[in-house]
């Protein structure tokens, strides 16, 4: 592979935030209407009805985990579908465990009504075949000490479900069994989270539901990929004579090495990883491995493509022109890019003037001690992160991105929710974060109210 190449990745039960059904509809709608079709066409639900519900991934996951993971799917897709409008050869798609669904369609060889099949047919398996005790738990430390701990507990349904990092190993099994895993763990200095799943998924427990799930799929239409999906459960990309079906089955049962397949496609490589979902679970992984040249970034900070030729047609009759004369030809390869510039300086001088002249509302005042204000931002960072309260709790200091791999534009969203949760302004312009770098730095914003300070420079 070429230097500096580009890698999607798709993320499988982490990819999921409030809004984030909402982001997608609006992004692309068409595709929205039609997965939400399939999901009430085969399960009886509406994943539309999670636009506007706040709850985190941590409730919804064992409340609606059918809504979730079509929203987790449809997400993806989307973001996915945006990326290669911005990436015209990316060097492979990876999908994270049930990402590699997305992965799959965003490379052609599922469309994106049948991916929602294959998710909807996923999800009435486990909900009819899969023991409804299983659990899924991250434990920070190497496969070696990992499987110690899985062997001292001794029971053959607790298994290493995965590898995301060195030291991040993903363990599956029932939840008396998990628990008592966690408890070793903590006595050996251990650190574990939950993942928010109702499945312990890559266990064998979940053969039955493999089994079901193989057959459900016997007539939904796979065509092989049209651009290189690495799968890490396979260890390897995909290949056209590939039985997808009975592939996709095996994964509830295989265990993941995203690890190895990150090591294998990257290492030693000038790589930006492009995580295509709602979360940054993934874009962490790899900001943690800092012995490699990566780079993590959402869909978002990818460059919008300039002005192109189906363009000329529209610039040409707003200059009362032929966009086939030779002279706007002419013109118009010189100049698509200064024109795309142009427009953006234009409305960003728009965007100020809208800023500047628009009413400042009061600074209020937050009616509550730093602890409140504090423990409260706490559990709504620990919510939408998936992290321990107590790394928010034990120091306020961590460092959002660098220690955490908060990106900003989750930063933003999470500083917008955080002044939202105790009722104060927003800038309708956005909002810059440069300057909160720190869990305890968003703590003492909050607790002064200066949230108007917060318009994007």
């Amino acid at each position: 592979m070429n230097s500096d190449q580009v890698l999607l990745l798709f993320p499988g039960q982490g990819g999921y935030a409030p809004g984030s059904v909402e982001q997608a509809a609006r992004r692309d709608p068409g595709l929205f209407e039609a997965i939400r079709s399939t999901g009430i066409a085969e399960l009886g639900i509406d994943v539309a009805e999670l636009r506007d519900d706040e709850r985190p991934l941590r409730e919804l996951a064992f409340q609606a985990p059918k809504h979730v993971h079509l929203a987790i799917y449809l997400s993806a897709v989307v973001a996915g579908r945006t990326a290669l409008k911005r990436v015209t050869a990316p060097a492979a798609l990876v999908g994270h465990s049930f990402g590699e669904i997305a992965a799959l369609v965003v490379g052609g060889a599922l469309t994106p009504a049948a991916g929602a099949q294959v998710v909807a047919r996923r999800m009435a398996a486990l909900d009819e075949h899969a023991p409804a005790s299983g659990r899924m738990s991250v434990f920070v430390t190497g496969v070696e000490r990992a499987e110690a701990i899985v062997r001292a507990v001794g029971e053959s349904d607790l298994v290493l479900a995965g590898v995301n990092a060195a030291e991040h190993v993903v363990v599956s099994g029932p939840d008396e069994h998990l628990q008592l895993a966690e408890a070793a763990a903590k006595v050996l200095g251990v650190t574990t989270m939950r993942i928010s799943s109702a499945y312990a998924f890559h266990n064998p427990q979940l053969a039955k539901a493999g089994s079901h799930f193989a057959r459900a799929l016997s007539g939904v239409t796979f065509d092989s990929p049209e651009l290189p999906v690495f799968s890490p459960i396979l260890g390897r990309f995909y290949a056209p004579d590939d039985d997808l079906a009975n592939s996709l089955a095996q994964h509830l049962t295989t265990p993941f090495d995203l690890n190895e397949a990150l090591g294998t496609l990257a290492s030693g490589v000038a790589t930006t990883f492009v995580e295509c979902g709602a979360g940054t679970s993934l874009s962490a992984i790899v900001r943690g491995t800092k012995t490699e040249p990566w780079r993590a970034i959402p869909v978002d900070e990818l460059a919008t493509p300039a002005l192109g030729d189906s363009d000329s047609e529209t610039v040409a009759s707003l200059l009362n022109l032929r966009a086939e004369s030779s002279e706007f030809q002419e013109f118009w390869r010189a100049s698509a890019g200064e024109v795309s510039g142009h427009l953006r300086a234009a409305y960003d001088a728009f965007r100020s003037q809208r800023t500047a002249a628009a009413p400042r509302p009061p600074v209020t005042q937050i009616p509550s001690d730093g602890g409140d204000v504090s423990g409260r931002l706490a559990r709504l960072y620990a919510d939408a992160l998936e992290y321990p309260v107590e790394v928010f709790l034990e120091d306020p200091g961590v460092q959002l991105e660098a220690d955490l791999g908060v990106d900003s534009v989750k930063q933003t969203d999470l500083l917008a929710r955080a002044a939202a949760e105790f009722g104060l302004p927003v800038p309708e312009e956005g909002i810059s974060v440069a300057e909160y770098p720190t869990f305890g730095s968003v703590v003492d914003l909050i607790s002064t109210g200066a949230t108007e300070d917060l318009v994007s420079r």
